[in-house]
């Protein structure tokens, strides 16, 4: 069971799905070859994990210096150039990102699809990837603006 402040988070990715899936946007499968127009499920704490980095601490225990910290981390895997420093949600949202970045520049070797394919129970989508980003190899250290 998650806490209770998942509830709204939740929910509202859900009704995100749902409202683009309305307008013709189709969820991911798992086929790499069928990305365009397709909704692809990511979440911060999957993807710290999948880089290795100790995930942000909530937005209300997380101190500057766990920013400074993990966007240290990450600028020392990716070459990430940022005209600011980011607050909690926008280096969430950038770890998140990482992924949909690989996926669009066709570099699977930068993510993982974690979960099952999208099925329909009792007329409800369930289940699904989270597709998460990997460190680049050194040989092929990837760049992110």
């Amino acid at each position: 069971m998650k806490p209770g402040n998942y509830v709204p988070f939740v929910s509202f990715s859900i009704a995100v799905f749902d409202a683009l899936a309305e307008m013709g946007w189709a969820r991911f499968t798992g086929d790499l070859s069928a990305i365009s127009n397709t909704t692809v499920e990511s979440f911060p704490l999957s993807a710290w994990r999948s880089l290795g980095i100790p995930f942000l601490p909530a937005k209300k225990k997380a101190h500057p210096e766990d920013l400074t910290d993990r966007l240290d981390r990450l600028m020392g895997k990716f070459k990430i150039s940022l005209s600011r420093f980011p607050n909690h949600d926008e280096l969430q949202a950038l770890v998140s990102g990482l992924a949909g970045i690989s996926m669009q520049k066709c570099d699977w070797a930068g993510i993982r699809m974690d979960g099952v394919q999208p099925f329909v129970l009792e007329g409800t989508v369930r289940e699904g990837y989270i597709v998460n980003p990997l460190v680049p190899s050194p040989c092929g250290r990837s760049s992110f603006s």
